[in-house]
């Protein structure tokens, strides 16, 4: 588990790195990342894989620390 947390933690700290160096760049001329990405939510009803989960939580991670 600790491994898996530690892999975990490389992999958002990486994906912060990567799209802090582009967080600046504009998305079809004028809109910036933040006005065209938002959080990813789970209904309910959805059914999660263990990978599908880290990549929500990647997303969101890094969506926050770019849009606040």
């Amino acid at each position: 588990m600790l491994t898996q947390l530690n892999g975990l933690k490389k992999i958002l700290m990486l994906s912060l790195l990567v799209l802090s160096l582009n967080g600046c760049e504009s998305i079809s001329g004028t809109k910036s990342y933040c006005s065209v990405a938002d959080i990813i939510t789970v209904s309910k009803d959805d059914v999660l894989t263990e990978q599908t989960t880290k990549e929500l939580l990647i997303h969101n991670v890094t969506y926050d620390a770019i849009c606040g």
